[in-house]
């Protein structure tokens, strides 16, 4: 019983004794004093954590003890530097500031509350700042036109989503063109144009290059660019040249002498690369006239053509008949040659210039015309072609042996050197006769 009274006082003691004893409260206590970090910057977290620049988002930051805080202070930091955005006293259960950010980029936010002893609580948050920029869309990326063309014109479609796009702006070929200005509309959705014309095109087409149309919106406050937009005009050209024959200004009348000149004026839109007559270059004596001197013609009547091709490959072709009465080529006449000799002697070598007659009276030196002019080809009964030395001496072949007795008969074909169809064929023989042998008497 003694044993159960003094567990008792004991125990009545020390319950006493903390029951008496002085304790810290929590409205006192500064470490009590928190931001309440699932309840503040709520309107951020409703953005993702993003917010659109040059806009103003209002922050709410709760916090626990108000009485034990002293103050707040809220930094932007980017790239590692501090920028105070806000401050003030911390009154009640929560307090507020303006977020505002004038450039894209990833920024962390800083809320610091200062409690009564100077110790402090730190709210950290990433924020990500966006530039909504507006989006230009050209209705195709490339065209081409085919040239002759008055105009050309150019499409382009801008998009913007907050709406706030104002001025446009293109460039031909890095020539800018007038000020584009919209008005507002939601959504923002609008068409624009840049027209380019005839002239301007048709130099594009002589130098061989393409038109490039860029087009680029800017929206208002924010000053963002959109990306810029490209569009390709090929200009092409599919118009033939045209050929007008000058001289000589009647084909029907024959040309009586030479050398004649061949003259026309030929006309492109994009010039001129290459003009021949009967596959001689011509040469362009000024803006459009082309002229050849012609200093040899066949005689008699014969078809004749300009071709002319522009940069772009067109070709047209002018087709006429020239008349030339002038000098008549005769074709070579092959002599008679053939021979016969008897078995065991050998033919005499063939001097071939001396084989030819040479009908042309004009001609003073025959024997050097019929080496200089006249090609040989000589043929056996088998067909195959013999050898002619180049001094057109040639060597009638025959069997080794000097008892053979026969005929050797071969083909004979002379023609002007540069005009084969003025030719002459004949077949000649050579003949070996047979010399009786004297009788021999064998005892």
């Amino acid at each position: 019983m003694l044993k159960t009274i003094i567990n008792l006082f004991f125990c009545f003691s020390v319950f006493f004794i903390l029951l008496c004893s002085p304790q810290e409260s929590p409205y006192t206590n500064p470490k009590d004093a928190k931001i309440i970090k699932e309840n503040s910057l709520r309107s951020l977290d409703a953005k993702n954590d993003s917010i659109k620049i040059n806009t103003t988002l209002q922050c709410t930051v709760e916090v626990t003890r108000p009485k034990l805080i002293d103050s707040f202070f809220v930094y932007l930091n980017y790239s590692g530097k501090d920028t105070l955005i806000a401050s003030g006293i911390v009154n009640d259960i929560s307090f507020n500031f303006s977020l505002s950010i004038p450039h894209q980029g990833i920024y962390d936010l800083n809320v610091i509350i200062v409690k009564i002893d100077n110790s402090k609580d730190t709210l950290t948050k990433t924020v990500f700042a966006y530039a909504l920029s507006p989006q230009i869309i050209p209705d195709s990326l490339s065209y081409t036109v085919f040239m002759p063309q008055d105009s050309f014109v150019f499409k382009f479609t801008v998009l913007d989503l907050d709406s706030n796009v104002r001025f446009a702006y293109t460039w031909i070929d890095s020539i800018l063109g007038p000020l584009i200005t919209f008005t507002t509309a939601k959504p923002f959705m609008e068409t624009f144009s840049r027209t380019v014309y005839g002239p301007y095109m048709l130099s594009a087409l002589k130098s061989k290059r393409n038109i490039i149309c860029t087009a680029m919106a800017i929206d208002i406050p924010d000053s963002n660019s959109s990306s810029i937009a490209l569009c390709t005009l090929y200009v092409r050209d599919t118009i033939k040249p045209t050929i007008k024959l000058i001289t000589p200004q009647d084909t029907s009348s024959p040309i009586t002498s030479l050398p004649v000149t061949i003259r026309a004026i030929i006309k492109d839109i994009c010039g001129i690369t290459s003009a021949k007559f009967n596959d001689m270059p011509m040469t362009l004596e000024n803006d459009t006239t082309f002229a050849l001197e012609i200093s040899s013609l066949d005689s008699g009547k014969h078809l004749d053509s300009i071709i002319a091709i522009d940069i772009y490959s067109n070709q047209s072709k002018l087709v006429f008949s020239l008349t030339y009465q002038g000098k008549q080529l005769y074709p070579p006449q092959i002599k008679d040659v053939s021979k016969a000799i008897t078995e065991g002697k050998k033919f005499d070598t063939l001097l071939l210039d001396t084989c030819v007659i040479i009908k042309d009276t004009t001609i003073a030196n025959k024997l050097l015309y019929a080496k200089d002019s006249i090609t040989w080809i000589i043929t056996d009964t088998a067909g195959n072609q013999l050898t002619i030395p180049a001094n057109h001496k040639f060597v009638i072949s025959q069997p080794a042996d000097t008892e053979w007795s026969g005929v050797i008969k071969l083909t004979f074909k002379a023609f002007i050197t540069n005009k084969p169809s003025l030719y002459d064929l004949k077949q000649l023989s050579f003949f070996v006769t047979e010399i009786p042998d004297p009788p021999k008497i064998i005892l």
